[in-house]
């Protein structure tokens, strides 16, 4: 198994070579060479980026004859790549957002290496980027919208974006890495590229088994890896129409993988489970009947038996439970692994969930049962015959109108947030199940704990999930996905302050966009319906997301883009215009002619003397211009 380290092996010797197979030019103290490098400015660009000198590269891109971002060394790497592998965010970002003159080369995210690697494949495997921070998210996005067509590369190896993830020395980054890159695929796409072997003939679930079973052998430094993760997200994609061809009835590859899963009792009893629940995932899909004794889990289930272990005991008297029912016939579907004796105590406890939770002996029965009957019921859930939808023991549990703050926070304390159960039913998250139930004690609950947006929290509260049409619809009276927008243009949800703040702090990554704040105030300023206290309680916020809402020049109303400061002084809004001119005078920043006329003509009065007065200031030559956040 050591020739599966010989890709990691690769692309270091690749990055080490590399640096020495571009010499310095002896005769020329600026140290560029002109044989790699005939343009001078393309040298010191590639150097300056490989010496991760921020200001360099920043100096070099602003100039009027800038380089050409495209450079790379002897092997094919360009400066796009070494920023990402050595973590450089805004040398990665600066890449990104330079836009030449016309005539010159725009940056080309998809160049290749000798070896096949691209950018994205170095940003995804650079240990020096935090997966769970949202500049690397945010910038491996907009690498993607770049150009998309990079998502289909694959390296000489054949390996592609998930391979690699599975290589990568990051743990738990479904909800970072996996999350984003699949969103940028249709179903067709991600069929392809979830089955995609490698020209090793790994899949990425194989390749991610076997990396997660592994064990160190003669020395040769292969470990195991935390890959349960991705083995989890390629066995979900199940759930969402995908077929993974390594679990399958019928293919050819489904005869190895258990058994490397487990490998004789040395290997990943929880990858073996999490393999075992992929195949019970896809033969509940499947509508042709098949013998459901495989031999590959036969064989690895036999050697579960003789598992010594302590570590491994609980989990294995579990799996031989699951088993025995699931090759007898009792269990097909992969949500109901437990004994029949169990479906009477975990419906009794949803029962209770919705029941009059405000009378003491209901509650105490609630809890008693949760504690001592069957605790695993709490991140369960059951199919509620009111509206045939799938929810969880929280959702009860939040949606029931005799639960009082006190009981409901008792209750979350028992949550494992890892171990909650994604809302598939329209409602997005527990968050957004809250603010349709119209509960604003629940929602001060969860964004006093969670006030701002961190990954590891996303199976609880996401600010990429929104509502399904018709939820919006039916509980909020407008067909709108996005969160915020509903929550802001509530009469009865936005009246919170505190809460309309809590909610603005937290769905800020939304607000960094400026297309995005429009959209917003195109909401806000929907005639009929008008909420300009919330857009004046969002110019209060002190924040670089709410920032830009100063900034803001036109809305588009009636397909005619107006002028914000007209649309304000048109509905009486004097502390929204006082904040926006008060602003640009802070900043010597001049408004758009359209807010400026506005300003003059309509307005006027002592707020145009002002500004009037900052346009009459000339800054200092040697001053810096301001510079958008």
């Amino acid at each position: 198994m050591a020739f599966l380290k010989t890709p990691i092996l690769a692309l270091f010797v690749v990055f080490f070579v590399s640096c020495g197979t571009v010499p310095t030019n002896p005769h020329d103290q600026t140290g560029w060479d002109r044989s790699r490098f005939p343009r001078r400015v393309d040298g010191l660009l590639f150097y300056a980026v490989r010496n991760r000198s921020y200001g360099d590269v920043r100096e070099l891109l602003s100039r009027r004859n800038p380089p050409n971002t495209n450079v790379s060394d002897r092997l094919g790497q360009s400066v796009l790549m070494w920023a990402s592998w050595n973590g450089d965010l805004n040398i990665v970002r600066a890449l990104l957002g330079h836009n030449p003159q016309r005539g010159r080369q725009r940056l080309d995210t998809s160049v290749v290496s000798g070896l096949g690697y691209n950018a994205l494949f170095a940003f995804v495997m650079s240990d020096n980027i935090d997966p769970q921070t949202e500049d690397a998210r945010s910038i491996l996005k907009d690498m993607i919208r770049r150009d998309p067509g990079i998502l289909r590369l694959t390296d000489y190896y054949g390996e592609t974006i998930f391979h690699k993830l599975a290589r990568s020395n990051w743990q738990n980054a479904f909800n970072n890495y996996f999350e984003i890159i699949t969103g940028f695929m249709d179903n067709d796409k991600r069929q392809e590229l979830l089955n995609l072997e490698s020209r090793r003939g790994f899949s990425p679930l194989e390749l991610a088994v076997e990396l997660a079973t592994r064990s160190d052998e003669a020395g040769m430094g292969t470990s195991r890896r935390d890959t349960l993760w991705l083995i989890d997200a390629l066995i979900n994609e199940i759930g969402n129409g995908i077929t993974i061809n390594d679990l399958y009835p019928g293919e050819n590859r489904n005869h190895r993988l258990a058994v490397t899963a487990f490998n004789s009792g040395a290997g990943n009893l929880q990858a073996f489970i999490r393999i075992f629940r992929g195949k019970m995932m896809s033969d509940s899909v499947s509508d042709s009947t098949f013998t459901r004794d495989n031999e590959a889990f036969v064989a690895a289930y036999r050697s579960v038996l003789h598992i010594a272990d302590r570590e491994f005991s609980a989990n294995r008297t579990l799996f031989i439970q699951i088993y025995n029912w699931y090759v007898g016939g009792a269990v097909f579907d992969p949500r109901y692994l437990y004994p029949p004796a169990f479906y009477d105590a975990r419906d009794r406890i949803f029962y209770l969930a919705r029941g009059r939770m405000d009378d003491a002996a209901i509650r105490r029965e609630f809890f008693d049962r949760l504690r001592y009957d069957f605790p695993i019921a709490r991140h369960m859930s059951i199919v509620d015959t009111r509206d045939n939808r799938q929810r969880p023991l929280l959702q009860f549990v939040i949606e029931n109108p005799h639960v009082d703050i006190r009981t409901f926070e008792y209750f979350f304390s028992q949550i494992v947030l890892h171990e909650l159960p994604l809302l598939g039913n329209g409602f997005g998250d527990y968050l957004n199940v809250a603010m349709v139930s119209r509960r604003k004690d629940i929602m001060h609950s969860l964004l006093a704990r969670f006030p701002s947006y961190v990954p590891h929290i996303s199976n609880l509260m996401s600010i990429h999930r929104g509502l399904a049409p018709d939820i919006a619809q039916e509980f909020m009276g407008q067909p709108w996905m996005d969160v915020l927008h509903l929550f802001m243009t509530d009469a009865y949800l936005a009246s919170d302050r505190l809460l309309l703040h809590r909610m603005a702090r937290f769905y800020a990554p939304q607000l960094q966009h400026n297309v995005e704040r429009e959209h917003l105030l195109i909401r806000l300023f929907n005639p009929g319906h008008e909420r300009f206290d919330v857009f004046e309680h969002l110019l209060r916020l002190r924040s670089r997301y709410f920032e830009g809402f100063h900034r803001i020049e036109d809305v588009r109303m009636d397909d005619e883009y107006i002028p914000i400061l007209e649309i304000l002084f048109a509905n009486n809004q004097q502390v929204s215009i006082r904040y926006i001119v008060e602003y640009h005078i802070a900043i010597t920043r001049g408004l758009s002619t359209g807010n400026r006329r506005v300003l003059e003509d309509m307005i006027g009065g002592e707020l145009w003397l002002a500004y009037k007065e900052t346009l009459e200031v000339t800054p200092d030559e040697d001053e810096e211009p301001y510079e958008q956040t």
